[in-house]
C-alpha cells in the first residue's frame, strides 16, 4: 500500500466540539419551516442516490441531474449549514455535489489532481475536508 494510503487510514476524520457547536449555532438561525423542508428533499433526493441508472454510477455528479436535486437546491444558501451536518456522516458524501454548488466558494471547495496521492483519500475524504474548510471559514 502507498505510505499516504496507511498514513491516512490510521487519521481519526472527526470533528472537533468547536466546530460541531459552530454549525449547531448556524442551524439554529434557520427558520423551521426551512428546516423542515430541507429534511423532506433531502431524503427525497438520497432516496434515489441507488436506484435506477444511479445505481450503477460511481460519479456523484450524476445524481445532480435529477429534479429531486433541483427542489433541494431551490431551498438556496440558507440550508448550507443542514448540508454540512449532513456530510458529515461519511455515507453521505454523494451530497458533496449539492454542497459545493450552493457554496459557491472556490476556496472551500476540494479538488484533488488525479496525479496527488490525496486521490486516495476518495470523496468520502474530499467531502471531510471540505466541510472542515467550510467550518473554519466562518
Amino acid at each position: 500500500m502507498p505510505k499516504y494510503l496507511l498514513k491516512y487510514m490510521k487519521l481519526k476524520k472527526e470533528f472537533t466540539k468547536e466546530e460541531i457547536n459552530r454549525l449547531k449555532s448556524l442551524i439554529k438561525e434557520i427558520p423551521k419551516e426551512k428546516a423542515a423542508d430541507f429534511e423532506k428533499l433531502f431524503s427525497a433526493w438520497k432516496k434515489i442516490w441507488h436506484t435506477g441508472s444511479h445505481a450503477f454510477s460511481s460519479d456523484p455528479y450524476t445524481r445532480t441531474k435529477t429534479a429531486e436535486y433541483r427542489e433541494l437546491k431551490g431551498l438556496g444558501k440558507v440550508v448550507l449549514p443542514l448540508l454540512a451536518k449532513k456530510l458529515m456522516d461519511e455515507n453521505n458524501f454523494l451530497a458533496l455535489p449539492a454542497f459545493e454548488e450552493l457554496v459557491g466558494d472556490k476556496k472551500i471547495i476540494i479538488r484533488i489532481n488525479a496525479k496527488d496521492e490525496k486521490v486516495l483519500e476518495g470523496e468520502q475524504g474530499r467531502t471531510f475536508r471540505t466541510v472542515k474548510n467550510y467550518l473554519a471559514s466562518l
